[in-house]
C-alpha cells in the first residue's frame, strides 16, 4: 500500500512540478505580456489559467499512474507502457517549453506551431494511454478539448498583435 501511495504522489508531483516551473520561470514575462498586449473578448480573467492547468496537471499525473498499475492489474505488455509514457514524457515537455516561446519571445506564430505539435503529441498520447488502461486515456480528454480552446486564443492573439 505504500508503495501505491508514493508512486501516485511521484506521478501527480511530475507534472505539477513540470507546470510549476515553467510558470516560475516565465512569471515576469507573463506579467508583462498581461500589461501590454492586445487580448480577444472572449481572453478569460487571468485566474483561470492556474486554476485549469493545475485540474489538467492532476488529471495527467493521475492518468499516467493508471497506466503505471496496469501491467500488474492487467498484464499489459511493458513495451505498451514504455511507449505511452515516452509520449507522456515529450508532452511535458513540449508543454514547458510554449509558455517560454509565447510570453518570454511572444513569437505567436511559432507558438501556435507548438501549440499544434503539443495537441498532436498529446493525442498521441491519450491513444497509447487508451490502450494500455481506458480510463487513463478518459483522463486527458479535457486536456485536448483545453490545447484546442488555448489554440483558439493563441491564435486570436497572433493575430491582434
Amino acid at each position: 500500500m505504500q508503495m501505491k501511495r508514493k508512486l501516485l504522489l511521484v506521478c501527480l508531483g511530475l507534472p505539477l512540478a513540470v507546470g510549476a516551473l515553467s510558470s516560475y520561470l516565465t512569471r515576469r514575462d507573463m506579467d508583462a505580456w498581461a500589461q501590454e498586449a492586445v487580448r480577444p473578448a472572449f481572453y478569460p480573467p487571468d485566474w483561470v489559467f492556474p486554476a485549469v492547468w493545475t485540474m489538467l496537471f492532476a488529471l495527467m499525473g493521475i492518468a499516467s499512474y493508471r497506466v503505471l498499475r496496469a501491467r500488474r492489474k492487467q498484464g499489459v505488455a511493458v513495451y505498451r507502457i514504455r511507449i505511452a509514457l515516452a509520449y507522456y514524457l515529450l508532452s511535458l515537455a513540449v508543454n514547458f517549453a510554449w509558455p517560454f516561446v509565447f510570453f518570454r519571445w511572444q513569437a505567436y506564430a511559432v507558438a501556435l506551431a507548438v501549440l499544434g505539435a503539443l495537441f498532436y503529441v498529446t493525442l498521441r498520447t491519450y491513444h497509447t494511454f487508451s490502450a494500455v488502461d481506458r480510463s487513463a486515456g478518459y483522463l486527458l480528454a479535457p486536456y485536448l478539448v483545453w490545447l484546442i480552446y488555448a489554440g483558439y486564443l493563441n491564435l486570436a492573439v497572433a493575430l491582434l498583435n
